[in-house]
């Protein structure tokens, strides 16, 4: 998921997930928080909020790569009893902005068994079938399960009807690439790079303690000319250091790493 830089309110904080729900919506907070846990393997995790409310989320797993998004990305986060989580707060604006990034990662405002299971119910619950906006007649495309006050879309079905045509990969970037006005590239302000650096030598040092020398001289060269370009020392200066930190904590540092960079993408 890709969002505005945040005004950092409070990071590493180590809580569940039923706590974190409850303590966002109390406080009506507004902005994201960046999780990171483990499940079935390493993963980081980021949740959307607005007055209070999920309205986004989207999982990335750090071993195989795999993204889960909306509520298929909401309910393995359902499950997670120990997390560490920093939290940023957005405007209504850059919230507005976040959500059209990330359509994919949007759900809709509905009671589910799964809300049920982490006791947050929204405020706003309607009938499944109001929520999409579904006439009668298109039932054929859809299967209802009363026991579990869920619907199933069939979503071949749904593509095929209406002929509509899923967008290549190629198209998908180069409408994040639109939006972010970037061209594709990770470019960042000149007043921000000495902030940036400070902050991936602070996870470097973190993750990798006495043997970070490495990979915090790197970050050190970085400017706004060759940032790109010392992504991948980086990553390689980590790597080697494998017989001394286990892989998956270089996983979670340089995921991490990459989470920061994502704030300091130029709008």
């Amino acid at each position: 998921m890709i969002v505005p830089r945040g005004e950092i309110i409070e990071m590493g904080k180590r809580m569940s997930i039923n706590q974190l729900l409850e303590e966002m919506r109390n406080s009506a907070f507004t902005g994201y928080v960046e999780i990171s846990y483990r499940a079935d393997e390493l993963s980081n995790a980021k949740i959307i909020f607005r007055n209070g409310e999920p309205v986004a989320c989207g999982v990335e797993k750090i071993i195989s790569k795999r993204e889960l998004r909306g509520m298929e990305a909401f309910e393995e986060l359902s499950l997670v009893k120990n997390c560490v989580a920093d939290i940023y707060a957005l405007d209504e604006e850059k919230v507005s902005k976040a959500i059209s990034w990330n359509t994919n990662a949007v759900f809709k405002k509905m009671e589910s068994t799964l809300e049920k299971k982490i006791g947050f119910v929204s405020n706003s619950v309607r009938d499944v079938r109001e929520v999409l906006d579904i006439a009668p007649k298109k039932a054929d495309l859809l299967s209802f399960d009363d026991s579990e006050e869920t619907v199933v879309v069939d979503r071949q079905a749904v593509l095929q009807k209406y002929g509509i045509k899923e967008p290549s990969i190629s198209e998908i970037e180069g409408l994040i690439a639109s939006a972010l006005e970037t061209d594709g590239l990770l470019t960042v302000q000149d007043e921000d790079i000495s902030t940036l650096r400070e902050e991936l030598k602070s996870i470097a040092e973190r993750y990798l303690g006495r043997i970070s020398n490495k990979v915090v001289n790197v970050i050190e060269e970085m400017n706004v000319d060759n940032i790109e370009e010392k992504l991948p020392e980086v990553e390689k200066n980590a790597k080697k250091l494998v017989m001394f930190i286990p892989r998956e904590k270089i996983d979670l540092m340089l995921a991490e790493m990459k989470g920061v960079l994502g704030k300091y993408m130029e709008q």
